[in-house]
């Protein structure tokens, strides 16, 4: 993952990137690599965030499922 604070102290963007493969023997879809963006906003001084996060999931093997993912998170701390 690698992410950057575009905005200071508001806005921050990240790609995101990960490769999982079950050492099974076997060709299937739990083995796959995922890549996606997430865009998080801050308020109130960094005790609230929404983010933002889109997916793309991708298998190794066939049948090739579509589940692509989009993701709204809300967060808060006190």
């Amino acid at each position: 993952q690698a992410g950057y604070l575009v905005w200071d102290p508001w806005l921050e963007i990240a790609a995101r990137f990960d490769s999982f493969e079950l050492d099974d023997g076997v060709d299937d879809f739990n083995d796959r690599w995922s890549a996606g963006g997430v865009a998080s906003v801050f308020f109130l001084r960094n005790r609230v965030k929404l983010q933002l996060e889109y997916a793309h999931h991708q298998e190794w093997a066939e049948p090739q499922i579509e589940n692509d993912s989009f993701v709204i998170q809300l967060q808060g701390r006190f």
